[in-house]
């Protein structure tokens, strides 16, 4: 009983480490995007 519980709380942390993961991956993606819209901008002058 106590293993099983024990394992879906690993479970549990390991996905919402995941998410973290995921989270921080896309933030990162935002950040190249606007910067990427920026450097389009300043093209066109």
């Amino acid at each position: 009983m106590l293993t099983a519980v024990n394992r879906e709380i690993r479970r549990t942390r390991e996905k919402s480490e995941r998410l973290a993961e995921l989270r921080e991956g896309i933030r990162h993606v935002r950040k190249h995007e606007n910067l990427l819209q920026e450097v389009m901008a300043w093209q066109d002058w």
